[in-house]
């Protein structure tokens, strides 16, 4: 039943706002814990306990006098907290050998779809981008553990595989090549993921002289490669031309200057909900002059500014969870659960680069819930096993 919700969620955060998705989540995670009549291992809390310090931390150091402000950042925070929460109900109590990834790949593909039928009907103008990251993060998965031909896999994932041509998505091809090496379980191993970095580091240095010239307001995938690194480096706004060009570098340097003029004890703990960016002075951005933001494209600069050097570790560890916490107590029967749950931390720590990862309005809310969903069972995965050594050392004992 539980991993058809999953399916379901998948669904629905791509056919609804994320204002009404995150707003049904709350009864959702309800009824959940009325089924289990209130008994809910505290193993199935843990994935989301980083989430719930980061939203009470940025609450009691809010910005009261700016309450839409404080309302906005935290909505932004809760959601994140309760996409990763119900995933990680589900996978918590859901049985590892169910073979969930067949209901999830259908609901993939129709997610994937309904990107495509958008991309075609032109919705959301030319700079709207209709991809599913969710889908993406679950292709290379599906070819290499659904269960059935081979024709049957790649009609499931045509659909994705034809929205990366159509958004033209340097963060989709990114997504798409660290879930591919994530099935391949290089993330499990650090010899492997070190031989593998070196690798896509090297081809990178080689190729990355072949690709075209970017052109300001161009929209070819070489040239957005290309302009990728000056993207997201410090821009400092001096010249407007090159500002507007790399305007996520511009968003990161001015979140770096906001807050180094707190004081020490904002500095690590932030300026709370409600605290924005300061661009230093107005700019035209959208549909008219601001003077500030309250996000940066740059997630890690927005937790900075809003909850500090103790907000960005605490942010880290929540997304870095499953590097901490698989360990070879965990059996052959996680793998699976191991290595896409490792697969969607890295593709949350890169993403937070370029897009705010999970803090993003709703296009990483899939992966989040995907990421929640392989969290929660790594925790059943990790209470078997000791359950299963306590067992056997009570039999030896026995024995003995």
């Amino acid at each position: 039943m539980l991993q058809r919700q999953l399916a379901l969620l998948m669904v629905v955060f791509a056919l609804l706002p994320s204002t009404i998705y995150s707003a049904l989540l709350v009864p959702w995670i309800g009824f959940i814990l009325l089924l289990r009549r209130g008994q809910v291992s505290p193993y199935a809390l843990k994935p989301a306990y980083p989430a719930l310090l980061l939203l009470l931390q940025g609450i009691v150091f809010g910005e009261f006098s700016d309450l839409v402000g404080l309302g906005k950042d935290g909505w932004y925070y809760l959601k994140m907290l309760l996409v990763v929460q119900a995933g990680a109900l589900i996978g918590y109590y859901t049985p590892l050998e169910t073979d969930w990834i067949k209901v999830s790949a259908w609901a993939a593909m129709l997610v994937s779809i309904d990107q495509v039928v958008q991309a075609l009907l032109g919705a959301g103008g030319d700079n709207a981008r209709h991809i599913a990251f969710v889908s993406l993060t679950l292709t290379p998965f599906i070819l290499k553990y659904y269960r059935g031909s081979l024709w049957t896999r790649w009609f499931l994932v045509s659909p994705t595989l034809l929205t990366i041509f159509l958004a033209q998505s340097r963060t989709g091809l990114l997504v798409m090549a660290i879930a591919y090496l994530g099935t391949r379980g290089v993330y499990l191993s650090k010899a492997r993921m070190t031989l593998w970095i070196v690798a896509i580091v090297s081809l990178a240095a080689f190729l990355f002289p072949l690709l075209p010239e970017y052109e300001y307001g161009a929209q070819t995938l070489g040239g957005k490669l290309r302009n990728s690194i000056a993207e997201i480096s410090f821009e400092d706004g001096s010249d407007r031309l090159s500002m507007y060009a790399n305007w996520r570098g511009f968003e990161a340097y001015r979140a770096l200057v906001t807050w180094q003029g707190f004081n020490f004890f904002e500095q690590l703990f932030g300026g709370g909900f409600g605290q924005n960016i300061s661009l230093g002075s107005s700019v035209y951005f959208g549909t008219g002059e601001v003077s500030e933001l309250p996000f940066a494209h740059n997630g890690y600069f927005t937790v900075l500014v809003k909850s500090g050097l103790v907000g960005v570790a605490l942010f880290v560890y929540f997304m870095a969870a499953p590097f901490i916490q698989i360990t070879a107590s965990i059996g052959s029967d996680a793998r699976l659960a191991a290595r896409l749950a490792t697969t969607s931390s890295l593709i949350l720590l890169l993403s937070t680069v370029v897009i705010s990862g999970p803090l993003n309005k709703e296009s990483m809310d899939g992966v989040t819930l995907i990421f929640g969903f392989a969290l929660g069972a790594l925790q059943r995965a990790r209470v078997l096993a000791y359950r299963h050594s306590l067992i056997a050392r009570a039999s030896s004992q026995t024995a003995a």
